[in-house]
């Protein structure tokens, strides 16, 4: 038996339809319904119409969201993230980043590179046996008597030198 689609049947599928997401059977019993049908075929070339301008509002907002990504920007998500900005600029990349889906996600990617060098750096400090920044520090504070026992050798030795020339000039001279 032969059945055809009634008109609330084929409103019901008309959004898979028109999205493709309807099997062979189904779509070639739409197709044969919208054929002759008037109405439901103004339908769906309604829903096609607005479906194609959504899809072209939606690529020219994913274009802006790409050229409104700045290198001012891209340059302070760094500095944003570090907290290293000062409160206003702080202000305006959160602005940008809650509108902007593509700096969002900027953001994100900058937040887990970061995680990850901090983490990073973090085993990197505790395999190390030694504490360079502390060596570094005591030989600074050291670096006072260091410098003040070799001045005071520097001095002597000037001193002797001085010494030896008079005395070699005294005793080629009498």
């Amino acid at each position: 038996m032969n059945k055809s689609l009634t008109c609330s049947q084929v409103l019901a599928l008309i959004n898979s339809y028109v999205t493709g997401n309807i099997n062979s059977k189904l779509r070639e019993d739409v197709e044969k319904h919208i054929s002759k049908c008037h109405s439901c075929r103004k339908k769906v070339e309604d829903l096609t119409r607005i479906l194609l301008k959504f899809d072209n509002i939606n690529e020219e907002v994913v274009k802006e969201e790409q050229l409104s990504l700045n290198p001012k920007l891209m340059s302070n998500l760094s500095a944003y993230i570090d907290n290293e900005l000062p409160a206003e600029e702080n202000i305006k990349i959160k602005k940008i980043t809650i509108s902007n889906q593509t700096a969002r996600k900027h953001l994100e990617k900058m937040y887990q590179f970061h995680k990850l060098m901090q983490s990073a750096y973090a085993k990197t400090k505790s395999n190390l046996k030694t504490d360079y920044s502390k060596g570094v520090i005591s030989y600074l504070q050291k670096s006072e008597n260091y410098t003040t026992v070799y001045f005071y050798r520097l001095i002597i030795l000037f001193s002797v030198l001085i010494v030896a020339i008079v005395v070699g000039f005294i005793y080629l001279y009498f």
